[in-house]
């Protein structure tokens, strides 16, 4: 499992990080920053063995 965050979503491509068949990416569009960051922070925090994505701490 990957968590990451992005303002961006062009940077992201066709494909998850990772680039995995099959791999699903869950996107919020037009959500306030600070709200973002916190749905971050507690996806982080269910699952602590995820890997950080590309722009974890943007």
């Amino acid at each position: 499992m990957l968590v990451g965050l992005t303002n961006d979503l062009s940077s992201v491509g066709r494909r998850p990080p990772g680039g995995q068949r099959g791999a699903r990416l869950f996107t919020r569009l037009n959500v306030a920053r600070s709200v973002r960051e916190a749905e971050h922070q507690d996806l982080a925090a269910r699952h602590p063995t995820a890997e950080a994505g590309p722009d974890a701490g943007a």
